[in-house]
């Protein structure tokens, strides 16, 4: 079973463009991610779409790395098991 435990993180992301633009658009949005909570240090937060236990040691896919300068809210939807 998963140790880590499952959160939902309100952030500022910054915005971005490819191309050729007239119009440019907000600096920043707004976004929200879930997630499993494998590491938190000063800096921030690095959350898991999946793990993988399989291989005799955890494995991560599709992380995210979230600053706490710009985190609005996080809720935990489920703790996680020591």
């Amino acid at each position: 079973m998963v140790q880590y435990p499952i959160v939902e993180i309100e952030w500022e992301d910054s915005s971005c463009g490819h191309g050729w633009q007239e119009d440019l658009g907000p600096t920043s949005c707004d976004a929200v991610t879930v997630g499993y909570l494998i590491k938190e240090d000063k800096g921030g937060y690095k959350l898991a779409e999946s793990v993988m236990l399989t291989t005799g040691h955890a494995e991560y896919g599709c992380t995210t790395g979230i600053p706490k300068s710009a985190v609005r809210k996080m809720r935990i939807l489920r703790k996680g098991r020591k």
